[in-house]
């Protein structure tokens, strides 16, 4: 039995910081046009949906066990899986560039720059591989049953 891999995409600190500060400016030019407490009142209504966007885009999972691999919503079941190849940040970079495909599968986050690459083996589906960001591209192999 292989390991198990969770683990959340969870946004970096500057784009949290990015949220608050959109909050905080926008209050800031509404009070400059206005009173006080309207101000207040809109950068808080601001913060608030701007952490909540960056809190809902950091929400995504990325699962890897013996059934299979779950990347958001979508699954990739054992018996489609093809190889598994962690990739480093210039594996990734090239993943996108030179040894891209427009009909793979993407599940991707700006700000985690490794990943895997998991082949299909599925002749009906034309997807030819998935790209998935992680901050553990090994660990997700391993548990996918293709690593050390």
């Amino acid at each position: 039995m292989n390991a198990e891999h969770r683990e959340r995409l969870t946004a970096p600190l500057p784009w949290w910081l990015v949220a608050v500060g959109a909050g905080a400016f926008t209050g800031w030019l509404v009070r400059v046009a206005t009173t006080f407490e309207i101000g207040l009142v809109v950068a808080v209504v601001t913060a608030a949906a701007a952490v909540t966007v960056v809190a809902a885009y950091g929400a995504a999972t990325v699962q890897a066990s013996d059934e299979g691999l779950r990347a958001g919503r979508a699954w990739l079941d054992r018996a489609h899986l093809g190889t598994v190849e962690p990739l480093d940040a210039e594996g990734w970079s090239r993943a996108f560039g030179e040894d891209g495909d427009l009909r793979a599968f993407t599940f991707t986050r700006p700000y985690i720059r490794t990943g895997v690459r998991v082949t299909l083996e599925d002749p009906a589906d034309p997807t030819p591989f998935w790209l998935v960001s992680t901050r553990f591209p090994a660990s997700v192999a391993r548990a996918l049953g293709h690593g050390d």
